[in-house]
């Protein structure tokens, strides 16, 4: 029985210490936008943005959504797929319900969404793409493309400024609702009204470095009752 605890521990701490080290190949972003040469070439090659600024910094801190943009060249296409995936907030996720950016047009929308562009999204830049959808999804949205797609701080948001975020998108909850974007072009504009949506508490989640350290712990343990059984034998 001792063994078998010993393999589950090796096991474990060494899925989790990899898996907190393991990170997404970030998008090439420049002042001009995102430069998408380094995933062009290769079939199903994908880089990916992390969003994190939020208009209601206070209750939505620490909410996380990724924009993964994949080069499908099997059907000349790409796809922008969003993902909230770090929610410490309290309430119950209900889903991402707005999609917004500066750049190209999707051709392939998910099922119920239309396009409401172009759109000022709470401060966060006036983009020429923002697709709206009525009922929530707490699933990943994706969009698609039938050509390479371009995603640029090209646009000006309400105040005459470049847009802050190259993405936003809203995510509700059952208490609760807010605007996620990123990666910013600039430090937010005070003038910006990123006051909307709130009511959220924050809770916090474990991250790559927590599961890295709990792995490391588990596969100690491992060593220590592998040394006990060595020494009774």
């Amino acid at each position: 029985m001792s063994k078998r605890i010993l393999w589950a521990l090796l096991v474990a701490g060494a899925v989790l210490a990899l898996g907190g080290r393991a990170k997404a190949s970030d998008c090439a972003i420049n002042s001009s936008g995102i430069n998408l040469t380094g995933i062009a070439a290769v079939d199903g090659s994908s880089c990916t943005v992390l969003l994190t600024q939020t208009n209601n910094p206070g209750d939505l801190a620490g909410v996380v959504v990724t924009a993964t943009i994949t080069n499908i060249l099997a059907s000349s296409s790409w796809s922008l797929e969003f993902d909230l995936t770090n929610n410490p907030v309290s309430n119950t996720f209900l889903g991402i319900d707005k999609a917004a950016w500066a750049g190209s047009l999707a051709n392939g929308l998910p099922s119920g969404w239309s396009d409401t562009s172009p759109q000022q999204e709470d401060g966060f830049g006036y983009f020429s793409a923002a697709y709206f959808k009525g009922a929530n999804t707490d699933q990943p949205i994706t969009f698609t493309f039938s050509s390479e797609p371009t995603f640029g701080f090209n646009l000006t948001n309400k105040n005459g400024d470049l847009n802050d975020e190259l993405f936003a998108v809203h995510g509700r909850w059952d208490s609760c609702s807010g605007f996620i974007g990123g990666p910013g072009a600039v430090s937010a504009d005070p003038g910006d009204d990123r006051s909307v949506g709130g009511g959220c508490t924050g809770g916090q989640v474990p991250e790559p470095a927590s599961l890295t350290l709990l792995g490391t712990g588990l596969l100690g343990l491992a060593g220590v009752i592998r040394r006990r059984l060595r020494l009774n034998s």
